[in-house]
């Protein structure tokens, strides 16, 4: 028995579809030798372990990207005030962090209509306004 025999496909995160059972013995029959009830709770109860390890991984997710609800709303708040400055042909005199302790002064030309958004892990969302 392996693990396709117990699921009927997978989503589109790869993670496998229980296999519905309408007659376990029917079930347990169609292999050759036909299987355990020992054998058919060990291969449930794994499937069963794999499905808690999907759950713990989705809701570790869900609490990072919660987390990152405020930063984003502050971003959010950032950009709309740029595009307030850009309508009005103003530029910004701002400080920026470049890391802990350290800071630069930059002029920011609202003209261009152009906002990078640094989103960690290496990931940088470049918005045209």
């Amino acid at each position: 028995m392996n693990f396709k025999d117990i699921t009927s496909g997978s989503n589109e995160r790869d993670i496998p579809a229980a296999k519905f059972l309408e007659d376990i013995n029917l079930f347990a029959n169609s292999f050759d030798p036909p299987a355990t009830s020992e054998l058919l709770i060990g291969a449930f109860s794994d499937l069963f372990g794999k499905y808690k390890k999907y759950e713990a991984q989705l809701t570790q997710k869900k609490l990072n990207f919660q987390a990152k609800i405020p930063e984003i709303e502050k971003n959010l708040s950032l950009v709309k005030f740029l595009k307030g400055k850009q309508e009005e042909g103003e530029t910004i005199d701002t400080r920026y962090n470049l890391s802990d302790m350290v800071y630069a002064n930059a002029e920011l030309d609202c003209s261009t209509g152009v906002v990078c958004l640094w989103l960690g892990a290496n990931v940088m969302l470049e918005c045209k306004c």
